[in-house]
């Protein structure tokens, strides 16, 4: 990549030659493609979001430049409208962008309706940015949340179901982990709920990671809160156990332990499920964190214990 004072070198290069070079050179759309990445790159060391609209910008021009050939700069364009796409979910998820999510959504829907494998473009990277991308608009409230994690779950199952590398089912695993609903209540949310929770199953069984264990304990105690079905309870806590044991350290447990109180308030109120687990809860919780610890007790159940599961 070079350092910046590199990067800014060739940026100064490019730019400069296309200053003498008309529109109709063919060489033109090479120069503004190589910008396009240059600017990315710097944005990798500078954290600018003018680096980043610059970078967008960049690889927005070769695919609306009229051409005859396809290829740019050894690139091509399906490959430049994936490289639009990443840019473009980058700067939603690090500037906060919620219409940015909303674009980079239909443009990696588009790529998935195209013969990927024939342009080198990463059909499973792609699958993975959607999810990314989804949950984005999830999270902003965009559309139906409903459709979007259902549409998500598909693409995780996909995912699994292939030779992906780690780092792309990793990726997708957790953004798909991230979307929460706002009424379980409903019986699509419960559906879909139900799809999502087999899902993260699946997924945790494959990805060694605490947050995505965490995130699973979560989405199965939420469903509790509003089905008051105990086997959710039991395996959420079975899996908070193995995480507090795996990080506890004698008497300095870790930082999972921090919304544990937070969550075992929320049963009150979910009878007859808590009368059952009441016991069992507070001798798993005192063992580490002593009573006088406990957080006040806090309303709309299922809400605050989604969000208390997703805090970390």
């Amino acid at each position: 990549m070079g350092s910046t004072s590199d990067i800014d070198d060739q940026i100064s290069h490019h730019r400069y030659i296309l200053l003498s070079l008309p529109r109709s050179d063919p060489s033109h759309v090479s120069h503004i493609h190589a910008l396009a990445r240059l600017y990315n790159n710097r944005y990798v060391r500078s954290d600018q979001k003018e680096d980043l609209d610059r970078a967008i910008f960049h690889f927005t021009q070769p695919i609306f430049a009229s051409r005859v050939s396809w290829d740019i700069d050894g690139e091509n364009i399906v490959q430049t409208f994936f490289l639009l796409a990443s840019v473009v979910l980058q700067r939603s998820d690090h500037f906060n962008q919620p219409s940015d999510a909303q674009y980079c959504a239909g443009y990696f829907r588009y790529l998935q309706s195209q013969p990927l494998e024939a342009f080198d473009v990463p059909s499973n990277q792609v699958r993975a940015s959607l999810v990314v991308a989804l949950a984005s608009q999830v999270k902003a409230g965009i559309g139906d949340a409903v459709k979007h994690i259902d549409e998500m779950t598909d693409h995780c199952r996909e995912l699994l179901a292939s030779d992906v590398p780690q780092s792309h089912l990793s990726r997708a695993a957790r953004a798909l982990a991230s979307a929460s609903f706002t009424d379980h209540e409903q019986s699509s949310e419960l559906e879909v709920s139900d799809k999502l929770i087999k899902c993260l199953r699946d997924a945790n069984k494959r990805i060694d990671s605490r947050e995505l264990a965490y995130s699973l304990a979560g989405h199965l105690f939420t469903r509790f809160v509003a089905t008051h079905a105990i086997e959710d309870y039991e395996e959420a806590m079975a899996i908070f156990d193995k995480i507090i044991s795996s990080e506890s350290n004698g008497n300095h447990p870790g930082p999972y332990w921090k919304t544990l109180p937070i969550s075992l308030h929320h049963l009150h109120g979910t009878e007859p499920a808590y009368t059952r687990i009441q016991s069992r809860s507070k001798r798993r919780s005192t063992a580490v964190v002593r009573s006088s610890e406990y957080p006040p007790l806090m309303t709309s159940d299922a809400a605050r214990s989604q969000s208390c599961w997703h805090q970390l």
